[in-house]
């Protein structure tokens, strides 16, 4: 049983490289040649970019490292100068030993120091999250091997934050905006999971799962909603706004077949409520850029990995078809948002520039994703922790020059 639990958790593993390798790839063709303008036609032979057409592109900046290749994504240590930069940063949490050892959830320890932390430690690593579930902290070996050099008793640790959904979030002020749950029939998509092997304590956990989900894909329907009317304000070019249009179908889409599970979980129909309205935002480029930016770069960058990482191990026959859905849907979902940032960049220069470098600050100062990872349960992810801001968006924000 352990040898074929190890063995899940190594396939698990590669897994997770490949597919963050590739959604990075994705991205720097999408941000270099920005094919919903017109820039890009087919992609050559061999993985390799594409030839920009005349149509003005946005080009790599002249630090942008190139993409690495797959060995170096899988192998990434501290010699790694990515991994050497994100570990400079103290903004996911850094303390001695003796001060994280009454936060240990376990007896297990790496390097002198407890290898997890309850969320309780949140104020002694100096971590606020604004957007997803701070679920606690776990140790990374490289960083604290990183510091160690020159503070033996150092213990560096990720945040581990659980995402709601797989959809770009309603924000409004900062808070996510989500409609209440109800009784109904309306929202249904897609085939019916098998329940009936289920214990009742494993069919609850799964339709509050997936009742979470489809609340967060719901809301994505408003939040690209208003997207396209700010953008329409800043006179956006057709190719974005017709992408923007179809990602709001997507939503829909995903929202019907991710009520549908939670419904078949719970034994009972749910539906969404009333959604709050979301007025759409001033500003120009510079707030399009950075709202474009934390809602659609970062949160569904990250909601793409998340949720091949729940396709890799997921079984039942119809959460891998909406699960296979959402992944290759909010992938072009990512695409726009980064083409969006990189129009905003084109057409306003070095003030969006500098918004958009400020809002990544921030964020990273807030909410810790420097070097954090997104959290996966089960023994079959024990290697397969993402860090989507180190390995994708980092990378692509380079691309932008930013």
């Amino acid at each position: 049983m352990k040898a074929t639990a190890k063995a899940k958790a190594t396939a698990t593993a590669k897994a997770t490289a490949t597919d963050t390798w590739r959604l990075r790839g994705t991205l720097r063709i999408a941000i270099t040649c920005l094919p919903l303008l017109g820039g890009c036609t087919k992609t050559k032979r061999g993985g390799e970019p594409p030839t920009p057409s005349p149509t003005p592109t946005l080009t790599a900046s002249p630090s942008a490292s190139p993409l690495p290749s797959l060995a170096a994504v899988v192998d990434a240590g501290p010699a790694d100068p990515r991994v050497a930069a994100a570990c400079r940063s103290t903004h996911w949490g850094k303390a001695p030993a003796a001060k994280v050892t009454p936060f240990a959830i376990d007896g297990e320890r790496d390097k002198g120091c407890p290898t997890h932390l309850d969320e309780k430690a949140q104020a002694l690593l100096g971590v606020t999250v604004d957007f997803g579930e701070l679920a606690g902290f776990s140790l990374d070996g490289d960083c604290t091997t990183f510091h160690q050099a020159s503070q033996p008793d150092a213990c560096a640790y990720d945040a581990e934050i659980s995402y709601p959904g797989e959809g770009r979030p309603a924000l409004d002020h900062g808070q996510s905006v989500l409609a209440p749950v109800r009784s109904g029939t309306r929202w249904r998509r897609g085939r019916t999971p098998r329940v009936e092997q289920l214990s009742p304590a494993q069919r609850a956990q799964q339709a509050n799962h997936w009742l979470a989900v489809a609340r967060a894909e719901h809301a994505s329907v408003a939040s690209f909603a208003r997207a396209s009317l700010e953008l329409m304000a800043v006179a956006a070019p057709p190719g974005l706004l017709a992408a923007c249009a179809r990602a709001m179908v997507d939503e829909v889409r995903h929202a019907e077949l991710t009520f549908a599970l939670a419904s078949a979980y719970a034994g009972q129909p749910l539906d969404p409520g009333p959604m709050p309205a979301l007025t759409p935002r001033g500003g120009g480029l510079v707030a399009v850029a950075r709202d474009t930016f934390i809602e659609g770069c970062v949160a569904e960058t990250s909601a793409v990995l998340r949720a091949q990482r729940a396709l890799a191990v997921a079984e039942d026959p119809a959460v891998r078809a909406v699960l296979t859905r959402i992944v290759r849907d909010e992938t072009r979902h990512a695409e726009l948002a980064w083409q969006t940032v990189a129009w905003c960049i084109a057409e306003g220069g070095a003030e969006v520039v500098e918004a958009v470098r400020a809002a990544a600050r921030e964020h990273e100062a807030r909410n810790g994703t420097g070097s954090s990872k997104l959290r996966f349960e089960g023994p079959e992810h024990e290697h397969a922790h993402e860090h989507p801001w180190r390995d994708v968006i980092a990378p692509s924000l380079e691309l932008l020059g930013v």
